[in-house]
């Protein structure tokens, strides 16, 4: 599956995010069906081609066509929610402006339902935000990573006045990335970049190995600095057949029994989690516990982490990354000696293909037949003449 590397050496911003993805190559396309749904007559879009420091990259620009406005935090949703997006688009594009609105509130201590953006509020930056989910949305990559982000260095003159850099706002959305470039000058890092990193849930650690497909550069509007002013993307493919993974390793040592087997069943449905047990053990103390090992998707490994704590009430993980690596194999319908079923179809090593009867569709089958899976696989084996199966039993996903 492919996957979306960012390098904010230069730091990030909405329409430098926007740039480097059209220059990737995202479709276009999808980012002008996102704005047949805003209001006609706010804004006009350009893309051009620039220099910064001989490196020639893509530039976004956004020419505002209406005069200067503060908006509300629901005013910007509002604005966002018209957008032509996706369903996944929509999602981040959300969660950006309610990233901005929650640091925002936090900095001047009010309700992010109160707050009333200034810089964020203009039409350019909910374009922004609205492009990048459209065009990221269409290049369909399963995870994002990114190396540290830049912020810059000295001061930054906002409509409440002069702050350091990173602003306050900024650096509240910030919080948990790792960031660099504190001796580049001026303001590296925007709100809306910081915000569309953190809807987007990009990951910092444990990258896995994959082979660059495309890169986008995307300018900023700044041409000082020791660097070019640019934000590199890169579109990788995973190399080989290794998938990565988060395990996570807990001691549960406090919990009912039947607070556990709840907790155990709620994990087991979260559509991130790959594969799920535990071992009993002894913890800290002589006490008897159990230990909880779970293997998660490297995309929804944020909100599992979430589900857990409030599940499970505990402290804190022990997180590593993996790689799991799996024969290749596909699932088809075939016939048997009691009507169709699903048949999970492997290829070996030696290139040879071996098949076995999906045991959930085999277990309901003898169910409505009165018997046991054993006896079906048993009759399976023996009309088909085949060994495949006869020690390991029905084939089980995993």
């Amino acid at each position: 599956m492919n996957q979306l590397y960012l390098e904010p050496f230069s730091g990030v911003s909405g329409d430098m995010l926007v740039a480097a993805l059209l220059d990737l190559g995202a479709d276009s396309e999808a980012m002008e069906e996102a704005f047949s749904g805003l209001p006609e007559g706010l804004f006009r879009w350009r893309r051009n081609s620039v220099q910064r420091q001989s490196l020639h990259a893509c530039q976004f620009e956004v020419e505002s066509l209406e005069a200067p406005v503060h908006r509300g935090y629901r005013q910007v949703l509002e604005l966002v929610q018209r957008a032509c997006l996706g369903s996944q688009g929509r999602v981040w594009a959300q969660a950006a402006v309610e990233h901005l609105a929650t640091a925002e509130a936090k900095v001047h201590g009010v309700s992010p339902q109160e707050v009333h953006f200034h810089e964020v509020g203009a039409i350019d930056t909910v374009v922004d935000i609205v492009a990048s989910c459209a065009l990221l949305e269409s290049l369909q990559v399963g995870s994002l990573w990114s190396a540290p982000v830049a912020v810059g260095s000295g001061l930054v003159d906002c409509d409440h006045g002069r702050y350091p850099v990173p602003a306050p706002g900024t650096l509240e959305i910030l919080q948990g990335m790792p960031l660099c470039g504190h001796d580049l000058p001026g303001e590296r890092t925007t709100p809306t970049g910081a915000a569309l990193l953190k809807a987007w849930q990009v990951r910092f650690e444990g990258r896995p190995a994959a082979m660059t497909m495309a890169v986008g550069y995307g300018a900023g509007q700044r041409e000082d600095g020791p660097v070019p002013n640019v934000l590199r993307l890169r579109l990788e493919q995973g190399s080989g057949s290794a998938e990565r993974l988060w395990e996570y390793r807990c001691l549960l040592d406090d919990l009912s029994g039947e607070y556990f087997a709840a907790a155990m069943d709620s994990l087991r449905r979260h559509p991130a989690l790959v594969d799920l047990w535990c071992v009993a053990v002894t913890g800290k103390k002589g006490r008897p516990a159990f230990e909880l090992v779970a293997l998660v998707e490297a995309s929804g490994d944020l909100e599992f982490e979430r589900h857990c704590f409030e599940e499970l009430g505990v402290l804190g993980f022990r997180r590593m990354a993996v790689d799991r690596v799996r024969r290749p194999r596909r699932t088809e319908i075939r016939s048997s000696p009691f009507g169709d079923l699903p048949f999970k179809i492997r290829k070996d090593p030696d290139g040879e293909e071996s098949l076995k009867p999906e045991f959930e569709a085999l277990r309901k089958r003898a169910e409505q037949l009165g018997k046991t899976p054993r006896q079906l696989l048993s009759q399976w084996l023996k009309a088909s003449g085949s060994t495949s199966g006869q020690d390991e039993g029905a084939a089980e996903e995993s």
